[in-house]
């Protein structure tokens, strides 16, 4: 949806640029789209990553891939899901398809390192909280896509609704002012958020 790729926009454009990266968002529903993605792919892209449930989405995007490209379809397809690909360029040009979505301890302690080195902001990626009692919500808004990004719940707080990190504002106003660019979740916030919010 347009608000969410806005969200990623926001979110991820600016670190992405201040590190040299051409980072652009596009959507289907945006005028002169395909022609648009073809100047951006130029001879394709090195590493494609599915992460919408959506058989149209791997089907339109495996064209772009580069020679010796990896496509990794990472969204929870139902089994059985059937794409239509050309697999052509897969003895053509090397490119692969794989469907990974699994971590190794190594992964997990890599993703640690570069979490502590500041090289990952995994914070950037949640979008509401909420105590226990807002679990079975949470895993329906989760469910329905209803947020740009994680829900994060609380279990040892006491209750809170389920709430977007933008309504902390008028509930929470000291969590909501420890936020990176009042919409980014932070140690600070959470910091507050358990001062505040602990039994």
């Amino acid at each position: 949806t347009p608000d969410r790729l806005q969200t990623v926009e926001q979110s991820l454009g600016p670190d992405a640029r201040a590190k040299g990266l051409n980072f652009t968002c596009m959507s289907l529903a945006d005028e002169g789209y395909s022609e648009r993605l073809a100047k951006v792919a130029g001879t394709g892209f090195d590493n494609i990553i599915v992460i919408a449930a959506s058989t149209q989405a791997i089907e339109e995007a495996a064209p772009y891939l580069a020679t010796g490209g990896v496509m990794n379809v990472f969204a929870g397809l139902k089994r059985g899901t059937m794409a239509l690909l050309d697999l052509t360029p897969v003895y053509q040009q090397n490119v692969r398809f794989i469907g990974h979505t699994a971590s190794t301890i190594a992964d997990l302690r890599l993703m640690l390192q570069q979490t502590e080195a500041g090289r990952l902001a995994p914070n950037q990626s949640v979008a509401a909280i909420g105590s226990l009692t807002a679990a079975q919500e949470g895993l329906r808004a989760v469910q329905q896509a209803q947020f740009p990004g994680k829900v994060v719940i609380f279990p040892q707080i006491k209750d809170f609704p389920l709430t977007p990190l933008s309504d902390l504002k008028e509930k929470l106003p000291p969590v909501y002012a420890k936020l990176k660019n009042g919409r980014e979740w932070t140690v600070e916030a959470e910091q507050e958020f358990l001062e505040l919010m602990l039994p």
